[in-house]
């Protein structure tokens, strides 16, 4: 686990996205007027939250189906 303080919460790092992707996500933040590390920091947070509630709703799946063999 990384630990941060108060002067370490800003981050960067590279990605490297094949040129239709970057050209896309230019165009959405364009559209939403906004730079594009702003909509590419909106698409992680989301994408990021998904997967959070995707890992819940398959726990809940799985323990719904395990309880309802057992009943």
């Amino acid at each position: 686990m990384l630990e941060t303080t108060p002067s370490e919460t800003h981050r960067s790092f590279t990605v490297r996205v094949p040129m239709s992707l970057y050209l896309r996500l230019a165009e959405m933040a364009q559209a939403d007027g906004v730079f594009i590390n702003q909509k590419a920091n909106q698409l992680l947070r989301l994408g990021m939250g998904q997967h959070i509630n995707l890992d819940q709703a398959l726990a809940r799946l799985f323990k719904e189906k395990i309880e309802g063999e057992t009943a």
